[in-house]
């Protein structure tokens, strides 16, 4: 088992994308849940998602990811 990590680290990102194309998965989807908010816990959250998607063009890989877009509001406007 993996243990606690950080997707704010690059290595880990790497190795969660490698350990998932070796298993046959060719794709991630990323739960955000928007732009900064006013507390840590989101602001951790939008970081985490922006460098997994940075993290992984650095890799030049064929692997894929796309957004799921996690509202937390009842309005979008937030977005």
């Amino acid at each position: 088992m993996l243990g606690y990590y950080s997707s704010l680290n690059d290595s880990v990102v790497r190795w969660q994308v490698s350990e998932a194309e070796a298993a046959g998965l060719s794709f991630f989807i990323v739960s955000w849940w928007g732009p900064l908010g006013s507390n840590r816990d989101d602001n951790e959250i939008n970081r985490a998602a922006l460098n997994f998607f940075s993290v992984l063009a650095s890799m030049h890989t064929r692997f894929k990811a796309a957004i799921m877009i996690d509202a937390y509001n009842d309005s979008l406007g937030y977005l």
